[in-house]
């Protein structure tokens, strides 16, 4: 039997001690199920790479990358979700997002944003109801409220962004725990600072201009958790200060047109994500050191 190699880096067990809040969070609030699903969706990942380096024959390894693409689809799906979704999801997400470019640091989009997008295409009806973690938010949510003209206080605002909106997926329970998560990573210096800061400044400024509320905006959704934790991703993020930035501030401009002038306003954040990871080659091209 092969031996497994476990080689994981800095960078990559503080990201996952980062998403610890954020799960612990889902767990207090859904219960076990959270949990049950954010380890499938793990370990499902883990297998799926372990499978790939065994047909290719290379050597089997826990670099901590599919731990935490699997980490995210179980956090952006809702607790309800049934148990092959976080399987299907981690699969499609690593296959198509990272193994079908030629695997690690050769993807150009984030693993865990194109298995949901992939769920979310062929299987709509499972998420009726709950946010995705990444803006699709049923509810009255706050997104939802904004449209509908129904203002609320300042107080209600920040106690959902401690507990989660309506509906909110298992990673959204808690804003405050992926503020946690995020200065952490700051902090440890795991990520660039000026990603989120950035996409927050930009976000909340676009906001204000087309006459909405800031703040509503830039908590809504699963802004945090594409600021700290996906826009943020080492293997598909620009390569220079300047790069990450233009990233960043890009990132920013697409998620509020699409939230502002499309019919798919739920999903500003996934299909913002996708776009700009494409883009990601042309700035460093521009941005070259």
């Amino acid at each position: 039997m092969n031996r497994i190699h476990i080689q994981i880096s800095r960078h990559k067990r503080e990201t996952l001690l980062a998403l610890l809040p954020a799960l612990a969070a889902g767990v207090y609030r859904y219960g076990t199920e959270a949990l049950i699903i954010v380890t499938i969706a793990m370990f499902s990942a883990q297998s799926f790479e372990w499978l790939v380096a065994f047909l290719t024959k290379q050597r089997l390894e826990i670099r901590g990358g599919a731990l935490i693409t699997g980490g995210l689809v179980g956090l952006i799906l809702p607790p309800s979700a049934p148990l092959w979704v976080p399987v299907f999801g981690s699969i499609v997400g690593l296959g198509l997002g990272k193994m079908a470019f030629g695997g690690r640091f050769k993807n150009i989009f984030n693993p865990a944003i194109v298995g949901i997008v992939a769920l979310v295409a062929l299987f709509p009806s499972l998420f009726m109801g709950y946010s995705l973690g990444l803006d699709a938010m049923s509810g009255p949510t706050p997104l939802q409220r904004a449209a509908l003209q129904i203002t609320p206080s300042l107080q209600e605002r920040f106690i959902e962004l401690g507990t989660g909106a309506v509906g909110a997926s298992i990673g959204e329970s808690s804003g405050g725990a992926l503020l946690l998560g995020g200065f952490f990573l700051m902090i440890r210096r795991a990520i660039d600072w000026r990603v989120p800061v950035v996409l927050f400044a930009t976000v909340g400024l676009l906001s204000f201009l087309y006459g909405g509320d800031p703040l509503l905006q830039v908590s809504s959704g699963g802004l945090f958790l594409c600021a700290f934790f996906m826009a943020t991703d080492i293997a598909i993020s620009p390569h220079t200060p300047l790069g990450r930035v233009i990233h960043a501030l890009w990132l920013g401009v697409v998620i509020v047109l699409i939230r502002e002038f499309t019919k798919i306003p739920s999903e500003g954040v996934a299909y913002g994500i996708l776009a700009m990871n494409g883009l990601t080659p042309l700035i460093n091209k521009v941005c070259r050191r």
